[in-house]
């Protein structure tokens, strides 16, 4: 009796898996139907790789307000200045207010140690884009060190561009908001932007199928 139910057990937990198994697959299959779909001309492709872009750089953008928001304590406690720094330090007056903008370094919120937290969260949040966006968005299997050189030229080039604007308008937002607020803006501005210009770089340096070798 005991060996009956025992067989009746493994039965239905073999249809179970058999069950999830054929679910699975029939997601798969639906889904490479989909992206099939928008792969069938060059134009679709790249809406779908653009798509897939904006979802996952917007997953990565939440982690950087975050780390920018809640780490600037953390750099101050290991003593880096929360002065105002920036490099060059140019004397400017807007809507009133007087401060200096630069391209390197941070005025409003913590100062330095403000700039040391986002720089380190837009560089952490690379690790996580580069193979997120490689792999999934681009499909791309190229040669690996060639890329990552030309991802982080890119990376260098927007943060200098976005310090440049952000250094601008951030020390105004300063005076009328808490930093918890206007790090929401920064982030969306780092974020939309960075997009803008990385796509492009994107199907550059992503190309898709397998990488060439040298004879």
């Amino acid at each position: 009796m005991n060996e009956e139910f025992k067989n009746q057990e493994e039965l239905e937990q073999s249809n179970a898996v058999a069950t999830e198994a054929k679910e699975d697959n029939a997601f798969i299959k639906w889904w490479k139907g989909f992206e099939g779909w928008w792969e069938e001309t060059p134009m679709k492709k790249t809406i779908w790789q653009f798509i897939k872009m904006f979802i996952i750089s917007n997953g990565v953008t939440i982690f950087q307000y975050l780390f920018m928001t809640f780490t600037p304590a953390l750099f101050a406690a290991l003593g880096v200045t929360t002065d105002p720094l920036v490099f060059p330090a140019v004397d400017i007056e807007l809507l009133g207010v007087s401060y200096q903008w630069g391209i390197i370094g941070e005025y409003a919120g913590n100062g330095f140690a403000s700039w040391c937290a986002t720089t380190t969260a837009v560089a952490l949040a690379q690790c996580i884009n580069f193979p997120l966006q490689r792999n999934i968005s681009f499909k791309s299997k190229g040669n690996i060190p060639w890329q990552i050189m030309w991802y982080a030229i890119g990376w260098v080039g927007i943060t200098l561009v976005m310090g440049a604007i952000n250094n601008l308008w951030m020390p105004l937002a300063d005076q009328l908001m808490d930093p918890a607020i206007y790090n929401i803006l920064k982030t969306v501005i780092i974020g939309g932007i960075s997009i803008v210009i990385f796509f492009p770089i994107f199907k550059i340096i992503f190309p898709e199928g397998e990488a060439k070798k040298e004879d």
